[in-house]
Formats: C-alpha cells, sequence, structure tokens
C-alpha cells in the first residue's frame, strides 16, 4: 500500500472556536507539495485570513483523474485519498463544511476542477491555474463557483486548443453552462 501525506498550515490566530474555511492546494505535474507551498505561497496568503490549509503529496509524478474524465488514466485512489485528507482535517480542527475549496496548478488544477464532480465531498469552489481545460466541468451537476488563471502563451497546458486539450474559452463556456450562467465568461 501506498503511504499518502499531506502538510497542513494552521493560521496563527486559530482558537478552535469558530469553524474555518479548508483550501486544499494541489501540486503539478512533476512537482511536490514542498514545491508548491513555496509557489503559491498559499499557506501565507489564507493564513492572514484565517484559513486552513492542506497542500497534499501525489505520491508519484502527478495527479490522475476520476473516471468520468476524458483525460488519461483514472484513479479513484487520488480521490479517496483527498475525501480521506479533508475528513482527517476535519477529525482534528474545527473546518467550515460549506467552505471547503480546491485549487491547483496544470495537472493539480485538472484535479481540483475534477473534484467539483464529486458528490461525495462538494466544494464550495474551485480555482484551477493552467488547466481548466484538461477536463470537462461534468454537465448536469449543480454549480460550483469557478476562478480559472490561465496564460495565453503557456507552452505545457495551451490556451488554445490542442492535440491534449481543449481550448480555455470553450471550457469556461461549458462551465457557464453547467453554473447556468446566461452570460460569456469574462
Amino acid at each position: 500500500a501506498q503511504v499518502r501525506s499531506y502538510y497542513l498550515s494552521v493560521p496563527p490566530r486559530y482558537t478552535g472556536q469558530r469553524r474555518v474555511p479548508l483550501l486544499v492546494d494541489l501540486h503539478g505535474q512533476g512537482s511536490n507539495a514542498q514545491q508548491q507551498i513555496l509557489l503559491t505561497r498559499m499557506r501565507d496568503q489564507a493564513g492572514a485570513r484565517g484559513w486552513l490549509v492542506a497542500t497534499p503529496e501525489a505520491g508519484r509524478v502527478s495527479w490522475r483523474f476520476p473516471p468520468d474524465s476524458d483525460v488519461g488514466p483514472a484513479s479513484l485512489v487520488d480521490v479517496a485519498f483527498l475525501r480521506a485528507l479533508i475528513a482527517d482535517v476535519g477529525r482534528r480542527l474545527c473546518v467550515d463544511e460549506g467552505r471547503v475549496f480546491a485549487s491547483g496548478i496544470t495537472m493539480g488544477a485538472g484535479l481540483a476542477a475534477a473534484l467539483s464532480c464529486d458528490d461525495d465531498q462538494p466544494f464550495a469552489a474551485v480555482a484551477p491555474v493552467a488547466g481548466v481545460n484538461t477536463v470537462p466541468p461534468c454537465p448536469g451537476r449543480p454549480p460550483v463557483a469557478v476562478v480559472a488563471v490561465h496564460g495565453t502563451v503557456d507552452r505545457n497546458v495551451p490556451y488554445r486548443a490542442s492535440p491534449w486539450y481543449d481550448a480555455v474559452g470553450r471550457r469556461m463556456r461549458d462551465w457557464a453552462d453547467r453554473n447556468g450562467c446566461t452570460s460569456d465568461p469574462v
């Protein structure tokens, strides 16, 4: 069995007296949790706002997506690990279950977006960075807020359509449709 781990950042003023948001911050392909912590500075930014941040380790080169994804090999193991991580943090600390968020970069971004399809662990919002176009946004599922960040000159996960990924604009229109938006994404 594979041993999986995560880093947990608790805000300096955390007292356990009130429920606080939890952000799950997912590293990209070829990276790791420690590099993600340094890259995003999410622990500092979220901590200053009173949020908990869990930064998990994929335990291999990258994350894999749930089976309803049309990208790459599927892994229920990653989804189960992240559910267990959230449950573990919830047992240890006072988490606001209505304010659990997922963010990530590249393949971590794809997994963050794919997690919005998980009926067993609803996320209040997802924030994929350089990877919103790596997975479809699960049409027909309940709305989930999405903030996507993507550069137009990204060579790893291109903004325009490629042989591997849909164009970011198309994926954002899919998100708008899923969420019942009546205007185009901005």
